[in-house]
C-alpha cells in the first residue's frame, strides 16, 4: 500500500507543530457565523423588497455588504497566514 505525498506533507506539518494540528478538527470556520447573518440578511431585504418595502431593503442590503466585506477580510487574513 502507497501512501500520498499529501498525507507525508500533513504529517511533517504535525510534527513540526502539533499544537497547530492536534485538536484541528474542534476549530470552528470562523466566517460560519457571518455567512448565516449574511444570508439571513440577504433573505430579509429580498422579503422587504417583494413587500415593497423599498428603504428596509436598502438598509438591510447595505448590511449585508458590511457583512459580506468582513468576511472577504477574514478569508484574506486566513490566507496570509
Amino acid at each position: 500500500m502507497t501512501t500520498s505525498r499529501t498525507q507525508w506533507d500533513d504529517l511533517a506539518i504535525c510534527l513540526n507543530s502539533p499544537e497547530s494540528c492536534m485538536f484541528s478538527f474542534l476549530k470552528s470556520d470562523p466566517t460560519k457565523k457571518l455567512r448565516k447573518q449574511h444570508a439571513a440578511l440577504l433573505e430579509q431585504a429580498m422579503h422587504a423588497q417583494r413587500g415593497g418595502d423599498i428603504r428596509t431593503y436598502s438598509k438591510l442590503s447595505t448590511e449585508a455588504e458590511e457583512v459580506y466585506k468582513r468576511i472577504q477580510e477574514m478569508e484574506a487574513a486566513e490566507k496570509k497566514e
